[in-house]
Parts: structure tokens; sequence; C-alpha cells
């Protein structure tokens, strides 16, 4: 029970908000002003919830939906209000983006509120003390909180939340936790009407972060290493994500070695969760696997490894040919990335096998992929039977959109106890359709917030027209209209350009499409004044002159990535994604299936996932997890 009168209508103001953010008509239309009443009222109804157990019952989205509602309603309004020709005034609007963020840290999403502070400006936050003490509450690794400040009584609170959610002496954390809250109370209750009205949402944010600090598992699960979990921290991740949380903390999964399956939605962390669960298997001349289906994923797994690891424990990375890093014969324990065909290659050697302990096979849905799924089976068929002679040997497989997990368990071995299905995800992801007609409009899918008497199809929109320009004839090949269809999807992108900005991701089945779709999107585009592109796109033409297409692309803030580029251009392209220095890319699987990259939203430009004899029809949960690709906090 949330608490809440029958009236309060939250679902009809996040369904509707969430339109006039995509710039389109709601299809439940609804004014501002109720939609940010009714999102004060929910964050009311929850403020006053601090107890641990009150607090993991928060963890399951059907108890949160109201305050999950509240946060979505207020930074949608936000949004939109922004764009608009005669927005209000900035105060205003930074005081919406705040809310949504407090409303994000009382849920426990610490990640989702650190993206709707960075649209509070920086002067909102400085003309006042509470205002600031709020800001470091919902961003405990903000520089808010690591640095000294100025402020003789903002430095002091800040001193005190750092260690309450750092110091490895649990006494000491609840001593830091206490005066931090003290003084917060303290200057809230001494300070204005809107500063007084912070306090109890503040002090249920702060609770959440108590919950969550990552510094717990010293104490909770005492099996993961003290280096791991410190360096961590150190690495920025200062508190859990509620998966993360129940899985290290309170099912302690890294303690055992039985083999297991994560069934997580995208974003909520699994890869952390991975890390751990090799890192407290390390010891005695241990050697552990991380297996990932493409080398994007491979190298972000790879970089975060190595801020995790520090120099306690060596990573080496197996991807492409064989001239990669080798293991190093004189490390005590060792870690290694690397994709299904080289570490099927090591395997081959027979060297080390009775070394190895954890085994991550990440994205392992790819199972269903043809060839490469193929390997990915008698990757795990070998380690089976490596387990008969090796008790120490365990396998976990993760992935976000297995349909059928109970078939997998069974396959991997995985009892019961040890599938974990956790439907918790930190962002709203929409669908939206475009019809032959050009008439595009937005569906609720399966969100957590859709009104019980929606279904997955129904509209959250009136449909907006984008004009095709591309006419689709029958024919009897499948590529016989790609031309048009490229200039169709180019239409769509530039739509989504202008509504929800960049960077943007159009994924496509074939390499040639990618080329093709990238040349479209570079009509009318102006050459970007950013250095950083202008640089890599004369360094790429320079180490190889036959890319001069992919470097004129670059100069125009465009680009496309296949399997067919140099690593090394791979690698650049997706460095300025990640530094959101361009407006769209067009790729094939090799961005568009687990790779972690800031995209605002995805384009999936065929419904055909292979164009080879007569087409192969993209399965539903390859085009899940293609839609994960955007929208991550």
């Amino acid at each position: 029970m949330n608490g809440l009168p029958v009236s309060v209508r939250f679902l009809e103001s996040a369904a509707s908000s969430a339109a006039k953010a995509r710039g389109v008509e709601p299809a439940l239309p609804t004014t501002d002003p109720f939609d940010v009443a009714t999102a004060l009222k929910c964050i009311s109804a929850f403020q006053v919830r601090l107890g641990v157990e009150v607090l993991d019952a928060l963890d399951d989205e059907s108890n949160a939906q109201p305050l999950i509602a509240a946060a979505r309603i207020l930074q949608s309004t936000a949004q939109y209000l922004r764009r608009e020709t005669d927005p209000p005034n900035v105060a205003d609007l930074d005081d919406l983006s705040f809310h949504a963020a407090l409303a994000f840290a009382m849920h426990g999403n610490f990640p989702s509120a650190r993206a709707a502070l960075s649209d509070v400006s920086s002067g909102y936050l400085k003309e006042s003390l509470v205002f600031r003490m709020v800001a470091a509450i919902c961003d405990p690794s903000s520089k808010y909180v690591r640095y000294r400040s100025l402020d003789v009584n903002f430095n002091e609170f800040r001193s005190w939340w750092y260690r309450a959610l750092r110091h490895s002496n649990k006494r000491r954390r609840t001593e830091a936790f206490k005066n931090a809250l003290e003084l917060f109370t303290e200057a809230a209750t001494a300070g204005t009407m809107a500063e007084y009205a912070l306090l109890l949402g503040g002090r249920m944010a702060a609770n959440q972060a108590r919950r969550l600090a990552t510094v717990n598992l010293l104490n909770d699960a005492s099996e993961i290493p003290r280096w791991f979990i410190l360096q961590s921290i150190k690495a920025g991740m200062v508190t859990l994500l509620p998966p993360q949380h129940i899985l290290l903390s309170k099912k302690r999964i890294a303690k055992h070695r039985r083999n297991t399956l994560l069934t997580l939605p995208t974003s909520t962390g699994k890869t952390f969760v991975a890390e751990a669960c090799m890192a407290a298997d390390l010891a005695d001349d241990s050697l552990c696997v991380y297996v990932a289906p493409y080398v994007a994923i491979g190298e972000q797994v790879k970089d975060s490894l190595r801020k995790c690891f520090g120099d306690e424990v060596p990573v080496v990375s197996m991807f492409g040919g064989f001239q990669s890093e080798a293991l190093n014969r004189f490390a005590e324990n060792e870690v290694v990335v690397a994709t299904p065909e080289r570490f099927d290659g090591w395997l081959r050697t027979g060297e080390d096998l009775d070394r190895l302990r954890t085994v991550i096979f990440d994205e392992i849905h790819i199972l269903e992929n043809g060839s490469r799924g193929a390997r990915v089976e008698g990757l795990v068929s070998r380690l089976r039977l490596l387990q008969r002679n090796n008790p120490k040997l365990r396998i976990i497989g993760l992935s976000a959109v297995l349909t059928e997990p109970q078939r997998v368990c069974t396959w991997l071995g995985v009892q019961e106890i040890d599938l974990h299905q956790i439907g918790w995800r930190p962002t709203a992801r929409r669908l939206a359709m475009c019809l032959a007609n050009g008439d595009m409009y937005w569906i609720h899918g399966n969100d957590a917030l859709r009104p019980s008497s929606e279904v997955a199809t129904s509209a959250v929109s009136e449909p907006i027209k984008v004009r095709l320009p591309g006419k689709i004839k029958p024919a009897r090949f499948a590529n016989a209209n790609e031309k048009s269809a490229a200039a169709n999807v180019g239409a769509i992108a530039r739509d989504l350009l202008i509504r929800l900005g960049s960077p943007g991701l159009i994924v496509c089945p074939r390499k040639l499409d990618t080329r093709l779709l990238a040349r479209e999107l570079l009509e009318g585009r102006e050459e970007v004044e950013n250095d950083d592109v202008l640089q890599t796109a004369a360094n790429i033409l320079e180490r190889y002159p036959y890319l001069n297409f992919l470097a004129e692309c670059l100069r125009y803030g465009v680009s496309y990535h296949n399997a067919s580029l140099p690593f090394d251009v791979r690698r650049d392209i997706e460095e300025l994604t990640r530094a959101r220095a361009l407006s769209v890319v067009c790729a094939t699987t090799t961005l568009a299936e687990g790779a972690d990259l800031p995209f605002r939203w995805t384009i999936v430009a065929h419904w055909l996932s292979s164009m080879r004899d007569d087409g192969r029809v993209m399965k539903s949960m390859t085009f899940r997890n293609i839609a994960g690709r955007c929208g991550r906090a």
C-alpha cells in the first residue's frame, strides 16, 4: 500500500509528461501544474520511510511505483519546458530537476539522481547551504563530497558525509552518518520554508545511501576481498544499485562456487556483480575469465576490471588475432577478458586448465546467435566436462533478455536457488513505431509504470508526421529498396535528433547499410567544431587512407561502426561516442548488443537481422537487447 488516494493518478501523469518530453501530444493529456502537484504528493507519501526493511521493500518496483513516477514526472516536465520557445525562469526549472534528483535518490536510484542533478545550474546550488547538502546526499560520488569546500558549514557536513559512506570501520561510519544527519537537520530547520520542506526527503535519501553504500560489503560480504571493495569505491562506486545490493549483500552469491545465472535488465550493474564474484575466487594460483561476445564489450570490461583490481591482480585481454596479451606465468592470480574465439583457442592448448576458477559468460543469450552462439555452446559444454575434475570451477551466465532462463539453467547445471531474476531498472525506455505513411507514435511497452488498463502496444502519444522521402515498392529481394529505406531511416533520425538530442544509434543488418546510412545522414549537416573529432578524423585518414569516407563522416559528427574497421578505429569511435562528441553512429551488432555507451535513442533500421539467403527475422530477444543500448543514466 502506498497510502495515496485513488484520485492521485500518477500513472497517467507519468505517461503524459513522458510524451511531452519527447515533443509529442500525450494520448492522455494533463496539465503541467497538475503533473507537478501529483509528483509532489507522491514524494510526500514516501518521505517518512526510514527503516531498513521499509527501504528494502522499495527495491520491488511494484511497491515504489508512485515514487518512481514522481521522479520521472518532474524530470520529464523540466526537460520539455527547457525546450519551449518561452520557457519558465531558470530557477523554476532547476527546482523541478532538483526535486527529481531527490525523488530518484529516495528510491535508491543514485545514477538517475546524478543525471537529474546535471541539469541543475551551479547558481541554484550556490544560493543555499541546504540545497548543497541535498545535492551531496543525492550524488555521494560528486565533487561536492570529494573535495574540501571553502564554506565552513558545508565542509563540516561534507567531511562527515564522506566518512559515513567510505570509512572502513562500521562504528566510525555510524558515528559519521549521525553527525552528518544532525548538521543537515539543523540547517534545514533553521532555513526557509523551501529548505525545511527538503528535510524529510533528504533524510530518506541519506538512509538509502547508507543502506546501499558499497563499503558495507566489508561487513556484509567478507568473502569479497577488502582491496576490491576499497578500490571500487576509489573508482567512483560509492553506492550499489539495489540489484547489486540484493545479490552481493543479501544473497551473497560471491560466497559459493555453484553455477549461477543472472537475468537482470540492462544498466543494473551485472558486470560489477560478476567482477566481485571473480575477486572473491582469486586465491592460490587462480585464473578467472570474463568471456565477452564482442570486442567493444570486452574493452569496457577490461577497463572496468583494471580500475577495480588496481595493482592487486593483472588483467589480460585476449581479443582478435593471436597477438593479444599473454598470460603472466609469474603472477600468482590472474584475470583474463576474452572473446569466445580467443578463449576457445586458449582452452584447446590445454595449459593452466587446473587454475580455472570463475568463468563469466556475458550476454549468454548469444547462444541463439548462429555460429557465434554455437561456439559459446561448445565452450560451456567443455567447461561442464572440466567441472567433473575441477570442483573449484564455477560458471556464471549474464543476460538482460533471456526468454527461457529455466532451460539455460538445466543445461548449465544451475539450481533453482541460483537463478536470480530481478526486474528493477534505473531508467525508463519508451518504444516508438513509425508506420509506412510516416505516422510515428510512442507506446508503453513493458514499462513498470504502464497503467493496468493499457497493454504493451497502447499509445502514450498522439501520432506525429515524419516526411518519408523514399518510396518503398513491392520487390522480390530484401535489398531492392535499400536506398529508399536509407532515406526514410535518415528522416526519422533527423527528427529524433531535434526531438531527443544526441548521440543516437542506428542498428543495421549489414556493414554496407552502416555506410549507406552514414552517407544519407551527411546531407545538410555542417562541419563540427570539436577539436577531438577533427583530430581523430585526421589521424584515421593518416593511418588508413582508404577510410577517407569515414574521416569525412566524422568531420560532420556522423560515424559508422562495424567489424570491417580496424580495431583501433572502432575504439576511437567508441571514445568519441562516450564523450558525446558524435551525433549519430550507424552500427551493426558490434555496438548494438551489450556495449555501454550514452545513446539517447536507438533506431532498428530493419526487421531482418540478416540479409543472407531469404533473410532472417530479428528475434524479439535481440530487439530487446538492442533497445537496451539507449536511455542509460
